[in-house]
């Protein structure tokens, strides 16, 4: 299977940017985008099978990120991130919102298995036609 791309989405700079590049050394194909917009705005020009998106961004939650993604692109597989935790990540979870919950602080062992197992489910996906943009 070939590494996955991934787009991880935090407004916490910093540490968006040392994830990326601990993928990066594991890899994979990682960007990062700081806000809800910046992720929309990389979804014109890149074409993740991974987003992995913090829950509280700035001026929105990412679970209403993952949402709007999963209506345009049904294909991506995402990952909900929080340093918080969140009582709703199981329902979210079942019903198909979000294929997987990880917490901060990251263990980046535990997040590359959560991303080749979404990976598969991104494949998956294609294979069963579930696209929802043109360049499928």
């Amino acid at each position: 299977m070939k590494p996955a791309k991934v787009l991880l989405v935090d407004d916490e700079v910093e540490l968006a940017e040392a994830i990326v590049q601990r993928l990066k050394i594991r890899r994979y194909a990682a960007r990062a985008a700081f806000s809800g917009a910046g992720a929309i705005a990389a979804l014109q020009e890149e074409d993740p099978d991974v987003m992995i998106i913090d829950l509280y961004l700035q001026g929105m939650l990412g679970i209403d990120l993952a949402r709007s993604v999963r209506r345009i692109r049904p294909e991506i597989v995402t990952i909900m991130l929080s340093g918080h935790g969140s009582s709703d990540a199981e329902r979210w979870i079942s019903n198909g919102e979000i294929f997987d919950f990880v917490m901060k602080p990251v263990e980046i062992q535990q997040l590359v298995q959560k991303i080749d197992r979404a990976k598969k489910e991104h494949d998956e996906r294609q294979k069963r036609g579930v696209c929802g943009h043109a360049r499928h």
